[in-house]
């Protein structure tokens, strides 16, 4: 499994797989990270799933591997997305599941991007109202605007607490009966 973290504003995958050093503790803050290096390689036309493998790093899930974030925001606009698309791409080639971890943001460039190349869109939310109203606007945006079909769009209460948040029935509802769990 390869889990990679475009999230620009906030790249936290390393902290969900167990790594609890920070992302960049192996380099100094001007080195490219594992995702801004793919990209670079995909622009120059030398990525394949063998140089893609080394752009990885082991995580504490076993059979997980991770791509780290960009941290260097001032080199993002330099990114071109057909490099993040075929980056993707030889991801789905080399690996059996791939997770792409993006932004919440409907205007973000990479998060448009990874939702339309998507097989199925999980949604992480608290189990409130709020949250669950505004991810249901931002799919059926999203849905709209690229034509996506909406059942690739599902919803987690992650994490749920039945005291506080509100009924399954009532989250399921809330998100047009997408709710996984």
């Amino acid at each position: 499994m390869l889990v990679i973290d475009a999230d620009l504003l906030n790249p936290r995958a390393d902290l969900l797989l167990g790594n609890r050093a920070p992302f960049n503790r192996d380099r100094s803050f001007n080195e490219a990270s594992g995702l801004e290096l793919a990209l670079q390689a995909e622009q120059q036309g030398r990525l394949n799933p063998k140089l893609l493998r080394a752009c990885t790093r082991e995580t504490a899930i076993p059979r997980v591997r991770l791509v780290e974030g960009v941290h260097q925001l001032d080199k993002y606009e330099y990114c071109h997305l057909d490099s993040l698309h075929q980056t993707l791409k030889w991801a789905r080639l080399g690996c059996d599941v791939v997770i792409v971890l993006c932004s919440r943001s409907v205007f973000d460039a990479y998060t448009c991007l990874c939702v339309m190349a998507a097989d199925q869109v999980i949604i992480p939310l608290r189990g409130q109202a709020g949250d669950f109203r505004e991810m249901t606007r931002a799919a059926l945006f999203l849905g709209e605007r690229y034509k996506i079909s909406l059942s690739r769009f599902s919803f987690v209460a992650y994490p749920y607490d039945a005291r506080h948040d509100l009924s399954r029935g009532t989250l399921n509802e809330l998100c047009g009966s997408r709710l996984l769990g």
